[in-house]
C-alpha cells in the first residue's frame, strides 16, 4: 500500500511519496523510456534471480503515463511494479539529478547504495550482502 496510491499491474499509476516497508530489501530504479541504458538496467534487474528475495520497483521520471504503459508492455515488463514519479518527489527525494539510477535500501529503510552499477555481477554482489548480513 502506498498511501492514496494503489498499484495495479495493469497499468502504471502517479505516486508522490512511495513507502517502503521495513523488513524488505528494495530496488528502485528510476529509468526514463527513451534512455536505453536504464531500459537495460531494468531487464537486468528484471532476470535475476535474486528477484524473489528483493522488491523491484521500477520509477519512471519525466514520462507520460501513456508512454509507460507503452513501454512496459513492448519490453514485456507487466511483472514489474512501476510507478510514475509525480513531479519527480522521489527523484529528488534521493538527491538524484540524472537517470539511470539504481537505489538499494535495507531491511531498515537506510539508502545503502545509490548509483549506476556498472556490471550485473556487482549489483548482485552487493544485494546478496545485503541479504545475508541483514
Amino acid at each position: 500500500n502506498n498511501g492514496d496510491d494503489e498499484y495495479n499491474n495493469d497499468k502504471i499509476v502517479e505516486i508522490q511519496n512511495l513507502e517502503l516497508q521495513k523488513g524488505k530489501v528494495y530496488l528502485i530504479v528510476f529509468w526514463t523510456s527513451w534512455c536505453e541504458l536504464t531500459c537495460h538496467k531494468i531487464n537486468m534487474c528484471y532476470q535475476s534471480s535474486w528477484k524473489e528475495n528483493v522488491k523491484f520497483i521500477g520509477m519512471s521520471i519525466q514520462e507520460s503515463l501513456d508512454k509507460c504503459n507503452e513501454t512496459i508492455k513492448d519490453k514485456n515488463w507487466e511483472n514489474i511494479e512501476f510507478y510514475l514519479d509525480k513531479d519527480n518527489t522521489n527523484f529528488s527525494k534521493y538527491g538524484l539529478n540524472k537517470v539511470p539510477r539504481i537505489i538499494l535500501i535495507d531491511k531498515e529503510g537506510n539508502v545503502c547504495k545509490n548509483g549506476i552499477f556498472d556490471s550485473e555481477s556487482k549489483l548482485i554482489n552487493t544485494i546478496n550482502l545485503m541479504l545475508n548480513n541483514i
